[in-house]
């Protein structure tokens, strides 16, 4: 009931959605207090639908049931990533033949969107899907197709000066070992999110064995791609001065990068960042998993962090000298880089056979401080 809003529980709007702001100490103990004297089926409500604040004070909540509803809230985790809710499904699949894959996240003007490469078959027909969080009920709107040309998104949409947003990707098709799938992006019409143009960024001539899944770093109207290779174990650029309209071709730098999906960014303080492998002597093994950043408000990376090595004993995770640790993402928020990859685990333990055993990964979690980073 409480999910679908047809409870008669009344709780003060202010709890239910996110201040623009972070709350000082002593309002925090004024929310502690006010939440403590609510009755339980107040208190049951929040830990369904409250906004942060709330739901931080009801994970210390006396009652072993409030503490498990908070950790079934869609925002999924409230204690900076050491524990988190149950999986929620955004999209099953149903259609027939239609398979949805992983996907990229936005959170914008208090909505989270999500859009993921999806197919039919075996990789036939890739194309973008668009979903958009009901905060009442906690599930996904299906927004429905909203890219095609084989465009699969592999970085979240970052916004331009032009004041359109920009999401990196691939256009591809079947995978093939000499096949060219070039990098691509989809430029928005502003902040619709459900149109999008896509520009494919043109191979170097003579380039073979790419599999663009690419990542980009903006810089006013200048836009620079980094993507996979694949014939090659180093990074491919290009670049726009255009706001991502036009390209140069993708060419081979001197940045030695494992064949896999790449992910950069720019941190608050100025400095630019790639998460992949990037270590002398790269080849197709994913690991160790590292950051390369650059000096606060320079374009060259100048230094390279180890995130974990593929054997990680202590722990917490899967250890194995051959594990995969692959596809991350990253995001910036209080202070610290959060950053999600898969690990394989060395496909020691898995089931299946054949394609069952494509990408059975576990999903991992490096938080990092900025004061960690430092180029100096």
């Amino acid at each position: 009931a409480i999910w679908s809003g047809s409870d008669d529980i009344v709780v003060p709007g202010g709890m239910m959605r996110d201040a623009e702001e972070r709350i000082t100490p002593q309002e925090r103990k004024s929310l502690q207090q006010i939440i403590q004297a609510m009755p339980t089926g107040e208190r049951l409500k929040l830990a369904l639908k409250g906004n942060r604040e709330s739901r931080v004070i009801l994970l210390r909540d006396p009652s072993l049931m409030i503490r498990r509803y908070v950790l079934q809230n869609p925002r999924i985790s409230e204690d900076e990533g050491r524990s988190w809710s149950e999986v929620k499904t955004i999209d099953a699949g149903e259609e027939p033949g239609l398979a949805v894959s992983h996907g990229v996240f936005l959170s914008h003007a208090g909505t989270l969107w999500a859009f993921h490469g999806s197919y039919r078959g075996t990789m036939q027909g890739i194309h973008t899907r668009a979903y958009r969080l009901d905060e009442d009920t906690g599930e996904f709107e299906k927004l429905g197709v909203v890219i095609e040309g084989g465009f699969w998104p592999m970085q979240e949409p970052l916004k331009m000066d032009d004041g359109n947003w920009i999401m990196a990707g691939i256009s591809a098709g079947v995978y093939g070992k000499n096949q060219v799938n070039p990098a691509a992006v989809a430029i928005s019409h502003g902040d619709d999110f459900t149109k999008w143009d896509l520009v494919v960024i043109p191979p170097d001539e003579g380039l073979a064995g790419m599999w663009g899944e690419s990542t980009v770093i903006v810089d006013g109207s200048r836009v620079i791609n980094l993507a996979r290779y694949g014939d090659e174990a180093r990074a491919l650029v290009a670049f726009s001065d255009d706001h991502g309209r036009t390209w140069t071709p993708s060419r081979p730098s001197n940045l030695p990068m494992v064949t896999s999906k790449p992910y950069a960014g720019t941190l608050s303080n100025g400095q630019r960042y790639l998460v992949g492998t990037t270590v002398a002597g790269a080849t197709t093994r994913r690991s160790p998993l590292t950051i390369a950043v650059s000096k606060p408000g320079e374009s060259a990376f100048s230094k390279v962090f180890v995130i974990r090595h593929a054997a990680f004993p202590e722990g917490p995770g899967e250890s194995h000298e051959r594990a995969s640790l692959s596809y991350p993402y990253a995001i910036e928020h209080d202070g610290r880089l959060y950053v999600g990859y898969s690990n394989n685990g060395g496909n020691v333990g898995r089931q299946g056979e054949g394609r069952e055993r494509w990408n059975n990964n576990s999903a991992e979690l490096a938080v990092i401080p900025l004061e960690a980073l430092a180029a100096d």
